[in-house]
């Protein structure tokens, strides 16, 4: 059976350990490594993460056996916050993988549902599900899924129109009446995909 761990919050001077251990003794660490605490606040998991968002866009740098850092790292434009490190990854995402992910981003109870459960929302949904999940965008958690930062979702929702919002809404009523689940659930769904009145029905 798995147990949760819970994480004390880093030090000040254990980014700068642990981003030594990785980069080697190279000058510019310690800078880098006050820039990462003061963003992540010593909360472990978003030091991982942007220490993976450095990676990802070229910042950290790995060659021929060794890691590299600009030299001048005030030149450097790391995120302003973890919001904008996760827009970098929304921005990565294929357009049917987005669109799956901006769904899952509107189920107030992602971890409700299972793969099973979300084949009703692409015929690709397994496919899917496995790449956001080697994304790292979603994690597993019991039979059902999680984003992995809640800043994941925000990103996701900030570029909806409100006609793509309605259409995914109303695929995951579609769903959720599939899956036979809480007819209340299928009315929220129903209801902010602008059918009022089959909400009603649900409801009543």
């Amino acid at each position: 059976r798995a147990h949760v761990l819970e994480l004390a919050p880093l030090t000040a001077a254990q980014p700068k350990t642990w981003l030594g251990t990785v980069c080697g003794d190279l000058p510019n660490v310690q800078s880098l490594a006050e820039r990462v605490y003061s963003l992540a606040q010593g909360n472990p998991r978003d030091t991982m993460l942007l220490a993976q968002h450095l990676v990802d866009i070229g910042i950290v740098r790995h060659h021929a056996g060794a890691w590299s850092l600009p030299t001048q790292l005030t030149e450097v434009a790391l995120p302003h916050d973890m919001e904008q490190a996760q827009r970098h990854v929304v921005r990565t995402l294929d357009a049917e993988s987005r669109k799956l992910a901006t769904a899952f981003a509107l189920e107030p109870d992602l971890n409700s549902l299972t793969r099973a459960d979300c084949s009703q929302l692409s015929p690709d949904a397994a496919q899917l599900i496995d790449g956001l999940l080697r994304q790292d965008v979603l994690v597993e958690r019991g039979a059902g899924f999680a984003f992995r930062h809640r800043a994941l979702s925000t990103a996701l929702l900030e570029a909806l129109n409100d006609s793509t919002r309605r259409e995914l809404h109303l695929s995951l009523a579609g769903l959720h009446e599939a899956s036979g689940h809480d007819p209340l659930t299928v009315a929220y769904h129903l209801h902010h995909a602008g059918r009022s009145e089959a909400c009603l029905q649900k409801i009543l």
